[in-house]
């Protein structure tokens, strides 16, 4: 009968070992993202935007006919389809031209969270 009540102590010694480090180790998922898109070099032009309705509703820009950004949605009526997109690696700063104007948006100036893709 001890063996049993050790075991089951030890069992929720683990868990509950587990569950306190979920809580205190910091979060990389949070700005994973951001890191992600800080290594992409972007020069394209914007071929779609779309918005994946599985995934919160996110709005997204497909360049290049097969890869994708998410965007804010303050952002998704500023980006229009066939406007020039352009991203620096190293930065977040995203510039999207068009004939009649130069837009300059910035990930890291957003007081919203970007939900993780």
């Amino acid at each position: 009968m001890k063996k049993n009540n050790r075991d089951l102590f030890m069992i929720v010694f683990i868990i509950l070992i587990m569950i306190i480090y979920k809580f205190i180790s910091p979060s990389k998922s949070e700005n994973s993202y951001l890191d992600q898109l800080r290594k992409k070099d972007i020069k394209s032009t914007i071929y779609k935007k779309t918005i994946d309705f599985e995934n919160h509703g996110i709005p997204y820009i497909i360049y290049n006919k097969k890869d994708s950004i998410i965007i804010y949605r303050e952002w998704e009526n500023k980006i229009q389809v066939n406007d020039s997109i352009i991203k620096p690696k190293g930065s977040l700063k995203l510039i999207i031209k068009n004939l009649n104007n130069v837009k300059r948006f910035d990930y890291e100036n957003q007081d919203l969270k970007l939900p993780n893709p």
